[in-house]
């Protein structure tokens, strides 16, 4: 009998042991567990995220609570009110009360962006506003999202541009679609051409929002424009880069095998198979001994030396060290770190606000994170204490 007992405890304690193991727990300082426990999770986005327990998905708000059952196959994220959903019928979308407000008819559907969501109907795309209301023919092969006032559409050939009065502001002469940035939107010839090495080309050059070419099609590649500066690459000189202003002319010369967009005035940029960070002058600010470098954000940029990652400041001292993982700050000041291979969250300052103790952490977006072990999720949500 006594012998029975012991076996019933400690198949008690295993039990215990492998569903505690199974589960994160939220142990930290500042944070409370929301919700239940989950299978797959999305970010927060304006108040919801999407949680998935089995199969099937549903949606909770900002405190935890199920505002949605887990009845749909997939989930968007929550934008402009709206969130695009699946079930056997196909995608529709739903409000923040989980009413369906847009019925499930589309083989598959983008978010709502500046009032417009891009969704397909059997082979081609179209375009609908809030009310569920056509606002173009489906006539498009592919269709992007608006951003600052224009989409790019493919009719199958090459790629345009479109503005939210759907009038086409520069054809179907592109070889591929891409976002604006700072007003100015990178577009490829759809004629190929060849290297000095025989390699095919496509040059690429700037379009404004009017479908105006206002930068010649110079380039082998380029980045996206910031800080009113953009990252280029040139064939002639065996693929190295440089950058331009927003009128075209070169403002830092050719002169680096690699380089990225700039954040808060500095940009890593490759030399001799090491990065570096550079200012807006071009001059450097670090010794080019970094592995990889990343942006800035939050005044700090992310930094592989050797095999551990660091953390520098605008003037290129090291502020914070000693992770063998590392994910760029968020504009809320936090950043996700590995120590040993387990994740946690740490601040500005170096303070640790989530324990490096799980498999797996999200950002934190609009105070919450989510954690995850062994394959199950939980969030926490900032308290303010």
């Amino acid at each position: 009998m006594i012998n029975r007992v012991i076996c019933i405890i400690c198949a008690v304690i295993l039990c215990v042991a492998i569903f505690s193991g199974c589960s994160p727990v939220v142990k930290d300082d500042g944070f409370v567990k929301i919700g239940e426990t989950y299978d797959g999770v999305k970010n927060f986005s304006e108040g919801f995220a999407s949680v998935r327990k089995g199969d099937l998905w549903g949606v909770i708000d900002i405190n935890g609570n199920q505002i949605v059952d887990f009845i749909y196959e997939d989930i968007w994220y929550f934008k402009e009110g709206l969130c695009a959903v699946k079930n056997e019928n196909g995608w529709g979308f739903i409000d923040t009360n989980g009413n369906t407000v847009i019925d499930n008819i589309y083989v598959s559907a983008w978010y709502f962006s500046e009032g417009y969501a891009a969704v397909r109907s059997g082979n081609k795309y179209g375009y609908i506003d809030t009310q569920g209301n056509a606002v173009t023919d489906f006539i498009y092969k592919e269709a992007g999202s608006f951003n600052d006032g224009i989409a790019y559409v493919s009719n199958g050939e090459g790629y345009g541009y479109i503005n939210t009065s759907f009038e086409l502001i520069s054809d179907y002469q592109w070889f591929e679609g891409r976002k604006p940035s700072e007003g100015l939107i990178e577009v490829f010839s759809s004629d190929v051409g060849k290297d000095e090495s025989g390699n095919s080309v496509n040059n690429s050059g700037f379009i404004n929002t009017k479908g105006e070419m206002v930068i010649d099609m110079v380039f082998y590649d380029a980045e996206c424009f910031s800080d009113g500066l953009c990252a280029v690459e040139m064939v002639d000189n065996g693929y190295i880069w440089g950058y331009i202003n927003t009128k075209g002319e070169v403002v830092i010369p050719y002169s680096y095998t690699d380089a990225r967009e700039f954040s808060e005035g500095r940009a890593a940029v490759e030399v001799d198979h090491k990065y570096q960070y550079i200012d807006k002058d071009g001059v450097a600010i670090t010794e080019n001994i970094y592995t990889y470098a990343y942006k800035f954000s939050s005044s700090l940029a992310r930094v592989m030396e050797g095999n551990s990652w660091k953390f520098i400041g605008l003037d290129g001292r090291v502020v914070l060290s000693g992770f063998s993982e590392a994910r760029d700050f968020t504009s809320d000041g936090y950043a996700a770190v590995a120590k040993g291979g387990r994740w946690g969250i740490i601040d500005v300052n170096g303070n640790v606000v989530i324990s490096c103790s799980y498999s797996n952490v999200g950002d934190i977006t609009e105070g919450t994170v989510w954690l995850e072990n062994n394959g199950k999720y939980v969030f926490a949500k900032m308290t303010d204490n």
